[in-house]
C-alpha cells in the first residue's frame, strides 16, 4: 500500500486479454472520494496518481457543490417528467 498526502492507493501489475504486462495505480481511500459519485480511480503512473489525488483534495469544495448540482437536476427532472420508474 502507497500513500501520498494521508490517501492511500495500491501500484498493481496484470495480463491483458493478449498476454501483455499492463501496470497502474488505484485508489479507493474513503477520505477523498466520501460525498462524491467516485468509488475509485486509477492512473498510469505515480506522477498522474499524485495529479489526480492533488485534484480530489484541492477541489472538495467544488466536487461536492457539483454533486449537490447534479442530484438537485436529476430530481427536478424525475420530479417535471412524472418519472414513475423502470
Amino acid at each position: 500500500m502507497l500513500e501520498y498526502r494521508d490517501v492511500k492507493f495500491e501500484y498493481k501489475e496484470w495480463r491483458t486479454w493478449n498476454n501483455q504486462l499492463a501496470c497502474g495505480y488505484t485508489c479507493e481511500d474513503q477520505k477523498i472520494l466520501e460525498g462524491i459519485d467516485t468509488v475509485s480511480f486509477g492512473a498510469r503512473s505515480l506522477d498522474e496518481m499524485h495529479s489526480k489525488i492533488d485534484s480530489y483534495i484541492d477541489n472538495r469544495s467544488s466536487n461536492l457543490e457539483l454533486k449537490e448540482m447534479s442530484d438537485k437536476a436529476i430530481q427536478e427532472f424525475y420530479n417535471t417528467n412524472h418519472y414513475k420508474g423502470d
